[in-house]
């Protein structure tokens, strides 16, 4: 029952992690959830990764609010062809009464020099105690445009065709639709991330700010902060060649802290 409870909280308080706002990388978490105009696997942004130089994977683990049964565990990846980048992200979070999971397949490409569009479509499942396992598919469309060498304009939505609610026991599993749009500014070892993020079924709109200090080119400090929910967050990273470890603290005004680490490889 204590775990059912819990699998009930992480539902009511994030259901959007996947369907609303996609899943991020470490890095980003480490700025506040922004990036969405920011050429990385992490950025919730599927266009960006059309300029990324290299394939890459990532493994990352999420404890949210410093509650063990709401671990989340990620899975990001990207591998670049000459006809496009092709990327996937999943993530497997819950306990015995409680469990989600989902997987979206990605393609990207860049249209011309400056401007790429990005498509994804997900499948996301759910199992609750007592009433069974349900699913539903979702997508995901973004758009990024290079003004010049340093500054990057992005546009993501979530769900762009919400389809009629689909329910299962009295369980809305319809995520609502969102919007996010951006800036990214990266005048040499700084990086400036601004986001404005709109879900459809909340009133209010969020204003995230992260930034990003990268010093002996290996070595990164990252801070954030938020409004609508408020909170604010950190992170540090390392990239050794080619492996790249981050790490990431989130404090939520209502919900309480939550700590991310990663590892990924670049190919």
């Amino acid at each position: 029952m204590v775990r059912l409870f819990l699998g009930a909280i992480f539902y009511c308080f994030s259901f959007g992690l996947f369907a609303q706002s996609s899943v991020q990388g470490n890095r980003q978490k480490g700025m506040a959830a922004t990036g969405v105009a920011q050429v990385a696997i992490g950025s919730t942004n599927q266009a960006t990764l059309a300029f990324i130089d290299s394939s890459e994977i990532q493994l990352f683990t999420l404890q949210k609010f410093n509650i063990k049964e709401l671990n989340t565990y990620y899975l990001l990846a990207a591998h670049t062809t000459k006809n496009g980048v092709f990327g996937l992200k999943s993530y497997y979070t819950g306990v015995n009464d409680y469990k989600r999971n989902a997987i979206g397949l990605s393609f990207s490409k860049v249209l011309y020099n400056n401007f790429s569009i990005g498509i994804q479509l997900n499948s996301v499942q759910h199992y609750i105690s007592n009433y069974g396992t349900s699913s539903i598919l979702t997508t995901e469309v973004g758009l990024l445009t290079k003004l010049s060498k340093t500054v990057h304009l992005g546009v993501h939505i979530s769900n762009p065709i919400n389809p009629e609610k689909q329910t299962e026991k009295g369980v809305n599993l319809s995520p609502p639709s969102s919007l996010t749009a951006g800036v990214s500014y990266k005048p040499k070892d700084f990086l400036i991330n601004l986001d404005v993020h709109k879900e459809s079924n909340r009133s209010e709109t969020s204003l995230r700010i992260g930034t990003e200090y990268t010093f002996y080119k290996q070595y990164f400090l990252r801070v954030g902060t938020a409004i609508f929910p408020n909170y604010y967050s950190f992170g540090a990273g390392i990239q050794l060649q080619a492996l790249k470890i981050d790490f990431s603290f989130n404090n939520h005004q209502k919900l309480g802290n939550s700590t991310g680490i990663s590892i990924g490889y670049l190919f």
